[in-house]
């Protein structure tokens, strides 16, 4: 085998390698569709904390 066959082998195992270690992190935190039942709970409880005590724009 050439040598620039093996280094081609070599750069593209370490590709192959680098997609498949993106695509797990990018599984690992998204939510995937079934589970996203929910969803409006989560916002509700996110919304129904005061956020007013920090409003920066409120007069004292």
């Amino acid at each position: 085998m050439s040598k620039q066959k093996k280094i081609f082998l070599i750069i593209s195992a370490v590709f192959i390698l680098v997609v498949i270690g993106f695509t797990i992190h990018i599984f690992s935190v998204t939510t995937l569709p079934g589970r996203k039942g929910q969803l409006e709970k989560r916002i509700g409880d996110r919304l129904e904390e005061d956020s007013t005590r920090n409003d920066s724009s409120r007069s004292m």
